[in-house]
């Protein structure tokens, strides 16, 4: 799942031979940080297992370790940012880079680069004044120096420096004069802004829209692009001190459900290398993959199952999908409605629990994680239902094939098969909804139970389980860098007191609750456009939470639609990733998938509506376990 680009197709350096010594150092420097934050994971993983162990088993509580958990998370997620930066997968919006010339592709792509260069400069030089502010000061219960933890900053900027440097150095041959001047220009204008104490006082709304437009145009990481932004703003419009930015970053340590997404994104990465995958679609397959449209039933539901253990949509698409897309256009299912059908339910990573998404939800809407897994189920099946009318009208008109009915055996087989599988989505759930297990042990839960299930199943081995863990790492960076980022971006918004602007304009045009939820709805959905479900939550969450609290929303009832618009979002180009990940599978124009992929999105909209319309399909689950 890490493998896939983000749309800004950066030239491909890592997997060349090295050529210089810059590159082999490079490339020495990257072997030494992924051992490094491998090592770093798997203490993650046992100290919340020793967690687990002490508080279930021997009823006691270890102050210290959860300290340590936290810390641990902080230092995983901003070392596997470097290795983000190094294979060029901080996901970013690429649709002007790609309209220019190659000429001025190589100009914005190297103009990207440097402000990445350059914030890291910045982070690099406030991080450096913020350590001896808090000389003195230690952890809580490790009595460790908060300075130590705080030279993750120094070091992640370094590396990711170093890095750009590389990047930059290798595609210097296709830039002009010209723009060399330009990046000069714009990494000295990035530097200066952590140097100087100037603050010009400009109009906030309108400094933050042009910010984002132009690092948006420039190709500019996410991540990157709201860590310049938020410099930006402070520099610009704000007399609160620029070392605020390394200090709210660090808060993503103070977080304790935030730690769920990595061991989500390994549970899903081992499923993914240890054939999980193909055991689920052979099951799914002779169960119903002998009606008309069968095999797209089966990927809807597959894909269903494997997100209930995944939590991830990428991962959803890219393991299920390179499983059932060949098969599917090998017995007559034509190319594009069946990558559109996988795109389609790829998305139901977003809504299905133990999604990452819906805890990024709750934990910026401050809910509870629990309640939003709860509130998520009924609509989650009113989305598959939508996906298997869509199956049903298109295999009637096109005249799929059936498969041929299974005999006793081959069910036995195939059910033999993905029963150890089986069980792993009800150990999370059950775990999580009965209250044994917080969303964040139930993942170090799932990870051992499914480490046993590819021990017992013999796949499990050294270079299987060091894959996983590259592939978690790389996709817990690209969420959690932006979370950090969005983290100082969203708390400016809130200080700044631009959800009462915002307010004010939504109230101009109606105080109708159904009318607001359906224009914030036509906004989150131009938003998706542009932006990844994460940074939407991160940067419009924080904004329009108090707004629709005034108007008596419920935040449970809002997460949901954002969810589901969300799931239009990863369908919609040009940042839909999803789109990306199944044409890749299938070889076909991104294009052509978008234009397949329009049925499913008309059911999501029709979707969101009944969601908007009765809000009891959100509520009725809670409500009845009290929650």
């Amino acid at each position: 799942m890490s493998q896939i680009h983000a749309p800004v197709e950066y030239p491909e350096i890592s997997a060349q031979r090295p050529t210089s010594l810059l590159g082999s150092l490079r490339n020495g420097v990257h072997r030494v940080v992924v051992a490094l934050t491998i090592a770093l994971m798997v203490c993650m993983v046992i100290d919340v297992a020793i967690q687990i162990l002490y508080r279930y088993v021997l009823n006691d509580s270890l102050a210290w370790s959860d300290e340590l958990g936290r810390y641990l998370f902080l230092w995983v997620v901003f070392m596997g940012g470097t290795m983000g930066v190094k294979e060029n997968l901080h996901p970013s919006f690429g649709s002007v880079v790609h309209s220019l010339s190659p000429a001025g592709r190589s100009v914005f792509i190297m103009l990207g680069r440097v402000l990445t260069l350059g914030f890291c400069m910045d982070l690099l030089i406030l991080s450096l004044k913020v350590m001896p502010t808090i000389a003195t000061a230690v952890s809580p219960a490790l009595q460790f120096p908060m300075s130590y933890l705080y030279l993750i900053f120094p070091i992640f900027s370094i590396l990711s420096m170093f890095y750009t440097i590389c990047h930059l150095w290798e595609d210097r041959r296709g830039i002009p004069a010209w723009g060399w001047l330009l990046g000069v220009v714009a990494l000295g204008a990035v530097v200066c802004m952590s140097v100087l104490n100037a603050h010009l006082h400009l109009n906030f709304p309108a400094t933050l829209v042009v910010l984002l437009l132009i690092l948006f145009a420039l190709g500019v990481p996410i991540a990157f692009v709201l860590g310049i932004t938020s410099l930006g703003l402070l520099f610009m419009t704000n007399p609160i001190p620029l070392t605020i930015i390394p200090q709210r970053m660090f808060l993503i340590s103070d977080n304790f459900s935030l730690m769920a997404i990595p061991f989500f994104m390994l549970t899903g990465a081992l499923m993914q290398v240890g054939g999980v995958a193909e055991r689920l679609v052979r099951l799914a397959s002779v169960l119903i993959g002998w009606v008309r449209g069968g095999l797209g039933y089966a990927d809807i539901f597959v894909s269903a199952f494997f997100a209930d253990i995944s939590g991830s949509a990428v991962a959803d698409t890219a393991a299920i999908g390179s499983v059932m897309l060949p098969g599917m256009v090998k017995r007559g299912y034509d190319k594009p409605f069946a990558t559109a059908l996988q795109s389609a339910a790829g998305t139901l990573g977003v809504m299905i629990p133990p999604s990452i998404t819906t805890i990024l939800f709750a934990v910026t809407a401050n809910v509870s994680v629990v309640t939003m897994f709860l509130a998520s189920f009924i609509p989650a099946l009113l989305v598959i239902v939508s996906f298997a009318v869509v199956v049903f009208f298109t295999a009637k008109k096109r005249d799929f094939p059936r498969e041929p009915k299974p005999t006793r055996r081959e069910l036995w087989e195939a059910f033999r098969g993905a029963f150890l599988p089986l069980w792993t989505p009800i150990i999370i759930l059950g775990g999580i909804l009965s209250g044994i297990f917080t969303p964040t042990e139930a993942g170090v839960v799932a990870v051992f139970y499914t480490l046993i299930v590819m021990a017992v199943t013999k796949q499990l081995n050294v270079k299987s389980f060091w894959h996983a863990m590259v592939d978690a790492l790389h996709g817990t960076s690209k969420t959690m860098l932006i979370v950090a980022s969005a983290f100082v971006l969203g708390w400016l918004l809130v200080v700044s007191q631009l959800s009462q602007t915002i307010a004010n304009s939504l109230f101009s045009l109606s105080h109708n609750v159904f009318v607001i939820l359906i224009i914030v709805n036509i906004f989150l959905a131009l938003v998706h456009v542009v932006l990844e479900s994460s940074s939407t939550i991160l940067l419009i969450v924080p904004i329009l939470m108090p707004i629709l609290g005034s108007i008596g929303v419920d935040p449970i009832h809002f997460g949901i639609l954002l969810l589901i618009n969300s799931a239009i979002g990863l369908l919609t180009p040009p940042v839909g990733v999803i789109l990306y990940i199944a044409s890749g599978i299938t070889n076909i124009r991104v294009e052509t998938l978008a234009r397949a992929v329009i049925p499913f999105i008309l059911m999501l909209v029709v979707d969101l509506i009944l969601v908007i319309i009765f809000p009891g399909i959100v509520s009725f689950l809670p409500n009845v376990l009290g929650h």
